[in-house]
């Protein structure tokens, strides 16, 4: 079965929509209605009278162990069924580089990606080991520049990532091995300083990222280990997959 996929204009947004048929739509809204018929008391709900570090959740997965993981806007909670581990910028030591938490994804090899507003942390839940990601910057734009917004992990492992400023790439070393920078410190003040919202991996060698003002498209070819990158901007429907 074709898979389409279009951005649209939603409120100044653009929003990628994936339709396989309209079987989809239907299934989503008998889903809608059955979701109506549970009673407030049904749900258990959790704030931070029962643990959490903060009640703005921004995110939230689940680990290889099952453990939850919940980001928030204070601190990263780990929650077991019953309590709730809580974790903070430098506490403990050596772990987060900022309590403001935006996404958690699940990689393979035990492997969670915690972005911040500060850097990526990608930890290990079997040993508990972390390797940190960063854009070396001695200025103060370096608040801008390390304003992890979304990242993935491409076939080869490298890891791609968008900030508030544009798009790097790190290698399985954490070393900075592309930059594309979009946003520059003589933009503060003048104009938004905010790349992108999101970054995708899609069939074939490309990466889809999108913002809020349009849609950029990255070509992207990794040739003995150099990552060579090459940018489209999309103003329509951007491609079908497979058997474009």
């Amino acid at each position: 079965m074709r898979t389409f996929l279009f951005h649209l204009e939603l409120r100044g947004l653009t929003h990628c929509l994936i339709y396989r048929s309209a079987a989809v739509c239907m299934a989503l809204f008998f889903v809608m209605v059955l979701n109506a018929q549970y009673d407030q008391h049904d749900f258990v709900h959790y704030t931070i009278k029962e643990g959490l570090s903060d009640n703005n959740i921004s995110c939230l997965n689940q680990d290889d162990y099952g453990f939850i993981w919940i980001g928030t806007e204070s601190g990263l909670n780990r929650y077991d069924g019953n309590q709730f581990e809580k974790y903070f910028q430098d506490s403990p030591a050596g772990f987060l580089t900022s309590s403001l938490i935006t996404k958690v994804h699940r990689w393979k090899n035990h492997r969670l990606a915690i972005v911040t507003r500060n850097g990526l942390q990608v930890v290990n839940t079997y040993d508990f080991s972390i390797r940190q990601y960063f854009i070396p910057d001695t200025t103060s734009f370096s608040f801008k520049l390390n304003s992890f917004i979304d990242v993935v992990e491409f076939e080869d492992n490298t890891i791609g990532a968008v900030t508030a400023t544009g798009f790097y790439a790190f290698d399985q070393a954490s070393r900075l091995i592309c930059r594309f920078d979009d946003k520059h410190s003589s933009d503060i003040g003048n104009k938004r300083v905010l790349y992108a919202k999101k970054i995708m991996n899609i069939p074939g060698p490309y990466a889809f990222i999108y913002g809020t003002e349009v849609a950029r498209v990255f070509t992207i070819i990794n040739i003995a280990g150099l990552l060579k990158l090459k940018e489209r901007k999309t103003n329509g429907p951007c491609w079908t997959s497979p058997g474009r």
